[in-house]
């Protein structure tokens, strides 16, 4: 499934297309004055739309007109711009920063931290991380990446005040409130390390722990890592010893290792690895509606290293799975790095006029995941034709 925007009248009216694979022709999904494609999630996308006489907000489509749901007002106007940040999926819960430009003249902007299920009504503040109400002028203020590691979200906030150096703030989330919290206060590198970016902290998963590269006066820069507590948050490797620094940077997972450059103090700039498993992280994806009684519920597993099995739990009551109906994935013992699509085929196992709730469970040598809960209805009459039944995905 592709996505993308075309421009008309200079650019002055910007529309959302899809091209499905299963279709010959683009399909026109949305228009407005201005739009963003933030975040893809499956075959899902969210995205920004901004107009000047209408609405502007966050959207979540599925490649369909009546699957594009709106989900959160954005302000666009010369006193406060809100634009998303970044976005990053854990298990079927979306997360993203939403940033506040406010001022006319001399601008601020304050950060937010929020999660989605892709409803409107599941859209929420977690914590406000950067709040503009404490800045004051000719202040710089970023927020750096949102990264998932061992079940939890993580980002690094940036603060630098006038003549004063900055702050750096180690920021992990649950996805709840009372788990949204300040890790750990980081040393900044140099003062005003917003204007050299190859000083900002790198973060990278590590599987069950979030890598990342600050400094200190001991160990100068060098590798991290934190499980999202401050006891656990601690010196990686002192990869160049003493206080000058590695350096390390360049993140990336091939096969069954993460690779990174760093300098030992020896070597100069080289390339480093380490072994990289970690419990299966979910996407879901739209349910598949075939008849009254036959669905498909879809979802991708990144096995991340470790062979992963997965089942479907299905049941009447929301949040209560202690006798489900488990249905097997179509495809198990998945193993390696990348996304891979599995299918719960649910054939006449199912009453009419009925809501359903569901979620995924995915188990490997390094953990067990459970993804976000979704539901569905099937129609009160049995059909053998495809027809559209109300879900959420």
């Amino acid at each position: 499934m592709l996505y993308f925007t075309t421009s008309v009248s200079s650019g002055q009216n910007d529309q959302l297309w899809v091209l499905d694979d299963r279709d010959t022709d683009p399909l026109l999904i949305h228009q407005s004055s201005i739009i963003y494609l933030n975040y893809p999630v499956g075959r899902q996308l969210y995205f920004s739309s901004f107009s000047t006489t209408g609405i502007s907000g966050l959207w979540l489509t599925d490649g369909t007109q009546t699957g594009t749901t709106f989900l959160l007002e954005l302000a666009n106007n010369l006193a406060v711009a809100e634009r998303i940040h970044m976005m990053a999926d854990l298990n079927g819960t979306s997360f993203f920063v939403k940033a506040s430009i406010i001022g006319v003249g001399v601008r601020n902007t304050a950060y937010e931290l929020w999660r989605s299920d892709g409803t409107t009504a599941g859209t929420q503040l977690l914590k406000t991380i950067v709040d503009v109400e404490e800045l004051l002028q000719n202040s710089t203020t970023q927020t750096i990446d949102l990264v998932v590691a061992g079940g939890k979200v993580f980002c690094v906030t940036l603060i630098e005040i006038n003549d004063t150096p900055g702050t750096l703030e180690l920021w992990v989330s649950d996805g709840t409130v009372e788990g949204t919290y300040v890790v750990e206060q980081l040393t900044p590198q140099a003062p005003f390390i917003s204007d050299n970016p190859d000083l900002l902290p790198e973060m990278a998963s590590g599987g069950t722990q979030l890598l990342f590269t600050t400094y200190s006066e001991v160990h100068g820069q060098e590798l991290w890592a934190s499980d999202g507590t401050a006891v656990g948050t601690q010196l990686f490797q002192d990869i160049n010893p003493g206080s000058d620094s590695a350096d390390p940077s360049q993140f990336t997972i091939a096969g069954p290792y993460r690779f990174f450059v760093a300098d030992d103090g020896q070597r100069g700039q080289e390339l480093w690895a380490i072994p990289f498993r970690a419990a299966p992280t979910i996407t879901l994806d739209p349910i598949t509606f075939r008849a009254s009684d036959n669905i498909m519920l879809n979802a991708f597993i990144n096995a991340n290293n470790a062979e992963t099995t997965v089942t479907f739990q299905i049941t009447t009551t929301s949040g209560d799975y202690t006798n489900p109906l488990v249905i097997p994935a179509t495809v198990n013992g998945i193993s390696g790095t990348t996304d891979t699509k599995v299918q719960a085929d649910i054939s006449n196992d199912l009453l009419l006029n009925t809501t359903y709730f569901y979620r995924i469970v995915a188990t490997n040598s390094e953990g067990t995941t459970i993804s976000a809960e979704r539901l569905f209805t099937t129609t009160p009459y049995r059909s053998f034709l495809p027809f559209i039944v109300r879900g959420t995905n």
